[in-house]
């Protein structure tokens, strides 16, 4: 069975979108196929075309993006993917796009530590973000990377 894996999603809570077998020989045979072996597929393609194919649209929003760099030091043992998804997870909807720009280990982080150095682009699709607003969601990503895995931000 096709199923379609959202993020977060369990893969048992995936939604099917379509069964995908092979032929039995006799079937092939019935329909004269060439082929020794051959498979078919039953797709909910409209569900495909929309959810999954077609880019999704967004209207170009009026109001500008702000970018911040935030440098976070932490265990070399702990995934860059991990880190990313702390800080998308922090950042909320705000967030727009995020960067890996620099990863830096040395004597200035500490033995086993490395600092690795992020763009965060911030836009609201209703408003102009305020300085007060962007400290809020930055404080919120650097409680949750320091709870989660023990980083702290390079300054």
């Amino acid at each position: 069975m096709l199923t379609q894996q959202t993020d977060g999603t369990p893969l048992a809570e995936a939604v099917p979108l379509g069964v995908l077998g092979e032929l039995h020989p006799d079937v092939v045979e019935r329909l004269e196929l060439r082929a020794e072996r051959a498979c078919a597929a039953e797709l909910d393609l409209e569900r495909l075309l929309r959810e999954v194919l077609l880019p999704k649209y967004q209207p170009i929003s009026r109001y500008p993006a702000s970018m911040q760099d935030l440098a976070v030091v932490a265990d070399n043992s702990v995934p860059v993917e991990r880190v990313a998804a702390l800080i998308r997870q922090g950042a909320g909807d705000l967030l727009e796009a995020l960067t890996l720009f620099d990863m830096y280990t040395g004597p200035q982080v500490g033995e086993g530590k490395r600092s690795l150095a992020y763009r965060l682009t911030f836009r609201a699709a209703d408003r102009t973000l305020t300085d007060e607003n962007l400290a809020k969601v930055r404080g919120k990503i650097i409680k949750l990377l320091e709870r989660e895995i023990n980083a702290g931000i390079r300054e």
